[in-house]
């Protein structure tokens, strides 16, 4: 599925303080235009300034792809308009950025786990082949770097008992 995302930088003091938590997600029921909302500098420090907080919209994924095809000013718009009626917030943004990611998240369908499950079985054989990515057991960013460090740890025990050799018969 296609996905956009449009990072919001605001003063602290424009913002409501009640602004608790690390963001949330928007039920399909609810039929807003805003997937989800996330304070990018409340979940990591270094984000933003000190005196500023850092807001990612995200618009898209499934059934929803026509979204991310809006103008970069409607995408704006539309994140404005979520931010008001969702937040309070009415300021505007001292700094924007829009990222587009088309086709870019993977949709499990049904018996995904149990064709991970074969491939996890073919790779016993390929020791010194590691898989990572979104495509895999999880499209979040937390997911995606869990995946990557056991894949490294993978190929590290592998290399350290081979020698650093990447020799392999099929």
């Amino acid at each position: 599925a296609s996905v956009a995302t449009l990072a919001l930088a605001y003063s602290r003091q424009v913002l409501p303080p009640t602004l608790m938590g690390s963001g949330y997600l928007t039920p399909r029921t609810e039929r807003r235009p805003v997937k989800a909302c996330t304070w990018v500098s409340a979940k990591w420090a270094g984000r933003a300034p000190v005196n500023a907080s850092l807001i990612r919209v995200s618009f898209g994924g499934a059934g929803m792809d026509k979204i991310t095809e809006l103008s970069d000013d409607d995408l704006l718009r539309l994140a404005q308009e979520e931010l008001r009626a969702v937040l309070g917030i009415t300021a505007q943004p001292c700094f924007t950025r829009l990222f587009r990611w088309p086709q870019a998240m993977p949709q499990y369908e049904p018996g995904h786990l149990e064709r991970l499950a074969g491939i996890d079985a073919r790779l016993e054989g390929y020791p010194n082949l590691a898989l990572a990515g979104n495509a895999y057991r999880g499209v979040g960013l937390a997911d995606c770097v869990q995946s990557g460090e056991q894949a490294a740890d993978r190929l590290m025990t592998y290399f350290a008992t081979h020698g650093g050799a990447a020799r392999h018969s099929a």
